[in-house]
């Protein structure tokens, strides 16, 4: 086949020059999952810095992260991880609306309600509806006037009816916990498979590595 202007010519040197551009490899494909997932778990509220613990593959499975697995799976309706600071309880609450899609909210936000979308709406219906919540660090709320142990009461009621699981991180002891929220809620939690669970161990933040 005759080629006078050279054209063939041109696109096999053009062909010969071209440079495959590798694509990613399965360690950046890997990684660029784990960032997606992070950021997933920010939108529903869990903070940044648990959200990357969650994703990471160094994530441990400590007794948090296991009860909050088994709350995911449907073995209990409403727990409460109780102990010390840096016990893992907040990336076990990533770990919970990771493997069950849900909200993650701080505890101070039932003691100063806000607007909902349109007038008359009830804010608290996310909580309410959401297929798993968590509410992080039950106790830091200022209520004094017991506005937000009664929503605490109202959001668990109305969850535990529609077998909605709930996770609730807190630094209270059982005893301080009876005192702010009462004995109704306390009762719920005795009659859980899960229940009221107290972690001990090591803080995990003064560990190495």
């Amino acid at each position: 086949m005759s080629d006078p202007l050279g054209v063939l010519a041109m696109i096999e040197r053009l062909r010969s020059r071209a440079v495959t551009v590798p694509g990613p490899t399965p360690e950046q494909e890997e990684a660029e999952r784990r960032r997606e997932l992070a950021e997933r778990l920010v939108r529903m509220g869990v903070p940044r810095r648990a959200a990357e613990i969650v994703a990471s593959p160094d994530l441990r499975r400590t007794a948090s992260v296991v009860v909050a697995e088994r709350l995911a799976r449907g073995e209990g309706c409403i727990c409460v991880l109780a102990g010390g600071n840096g016990r893992g309880k907040t990336v076990a609450g990533g770990v919970a609306v990771w493997r069950r899609p849900g909200l993650v909210r701080a505890a101070t936000a039932l003691a100063r309600p806000f607007p909902g979308p349109s007038v008359g709406e009830d804010p608290l219906q996310p909580w309410i509806r959401t297929k798993m919540l968590v509410i992080d660090d039950l106790g830091m709320e200022h209520s004094p006037g017991g506005y937000a142990a009664s929503e605490l009461l109202r959001i668990v009621n109305e969850r535990e009816g529609a077998l909605r699981p709930t996770l609730i991180t807190t630094n209270l002891t059982a005893q301080q916990a009876r005192e702010r929220y009462g004995d109704r809620l306390m009762s719920r939690l005795a009659g859980d498979p899960l229940g009221w669970q107290q972690v001990v161990g090591a803080d995990l933040r003064r560990e190495p590595g």
